[in-house]
């Protein structure tokens, strides 16, 4: 159990006049010159008033440890959000309370795929841009929704908190917002839409053929 703050005087930790005067004097720093020009004078000053803040004393270390997350609580918690993740991938119905706000990058297999093959874009890009700006063109292309959505979540929170949900936006799907380039999952899924067409091959016999005894 914690002590209750120590009640301390104004002057309880204040220096004598004496000292107080000498260390309050503004320290003037020496003039010097650096390559032929001379630099201005510059002081610091402190305030006369003193702040006094009380210390909340412990008795025990197990004090400490009613303030403070211990490892093993820390590790509680990061298994229980792998759990919830792992449940909102696979469409399992979240527990009364819980919530994945903040970890969608985590319970979101398409924005998983999404953000690796950014990282992928982005670090061949820098090999092959001709200057910076180009680079930045293209890290803005690969993040344009993501700048919408989060804008569209911020808005929402307002809403909601505010009691304003007649201004509230939905999210737009990422398909409205495709990346610059090709992935992996495009080119599977362009190749499941086309339909297989088999081929079979006519194979003439040749005429006057010997037969082979």
């Amino acid at each position: 159990m914690c002590c209750p703050p120590l009640e301390l005087s104004p002057t309880a930790y204040q220096k004598p006049a004496s000292a107080r005067a000498a260390s309050i004097s503004p320290p003037m720093l020496s003039k010097f010159k650096t390559g032929g020009k001379r630099r201005r004078c510059h002081s610091v000053q402190f305030q006369d008033d003193n702040a006094i803040a009380p210390v909340l004393v412990h008795e025990s270390s197990l004090d400490k440890k009613t303030l403070w997350y211990q490892d093993c609580e820390i590790d509680q918690f990061r298994t229980d959000a792998r759990l919830l993740c792992r449940q909102a991938r696979q469409g399992i119905p979240l527990p009364a309370g819980e919530s994945v706000r903040g970890l969608e990058y985590r319970s979101t297999q398409h924005r998983q795929q999404r953000r690796q093959s950014i990282v992928k874009c982005i670090i061949r890009a820098q090999h092959r841009a001709s200057s910076p700006r180009q680079l930045a063109h293209v890290y803005r292309r690969c993040s344009k929704w993501a700048i919408i959505a989060a804008a569209a979540m911020a808005n929402n929170d307002f809403c909601e908190a505010y009691d304003l949900a007649r201004f509230a936006c939905e999210i737009p799907p990422m398909a409205d917002h495709p990346l610059p380039f090709r992935t992996k999952s495009d080119e599977d899924s362009k190749r499941a839409a086309v339909p297989s067409v088999s081929i079979e091959r006519i194979v003439r016999q040749r005429t006057g053929a010997v037969p082979v005894v």
